[in-house]
């Protein structure tokens, strides 16, 4: 029993040595450094993942407003060119209204002519 109890004794010297000791910790320590490298490897792909999911969606996204945008320019120039066609057409009203006027002046000058012609022409008839 006693070489036993001796080699046990050596056995648990031998682990106790500071060699043994720095060997465990380097171990531990690779461990450690193997676990947090699979852990950042899940998180760099996940990161990965969504930034060419974010990507895809960017670009889709700026397809869609460029089409977009083609369709509200081409609605813009759709309704500057009916606005100038309004505009043309309003100031060709206005022309109408301003010569409708002058139309209506010169009509009630000339009534007011003929009115003091024929109220002459009556008072010498009454006479």
């Amino acid at each position: 029993m006693k070489v036993v109890v001796v080699l046990g004794g050596l056995a648990a010297a031998e682990r106790a040595t500071p060699i043994s000791k720095v060997v465990d910790l380097l171990s531990g320590m690779l461990q450690k450094s193997k676990e947090e490298k699979h852990a950042e490897q899940v998180m760099f792909g996940k990161y990965t993942q969504w930034c060419e999911d974010t990507a895809v969606e960017k670009k889709r996204s700026i397809e869609v407003a460029v089409r977009e945008i083609g369709g509200l320019e081409a609605e813009i120039d759709k309704q500057e060119s009916i606005s100038r066609q309004m505009t043309d057409a309003v100031k060709e009203l206005d022309e109408s209204i301003g010569m409708a006027e002058a139309d209506i002046r010169e009509a009630t000058e000339v009534r007011a002519k003929e009115k003091a012609d024929f109220e002459d022409t009556d008072k010498e008839y009454a006479e």
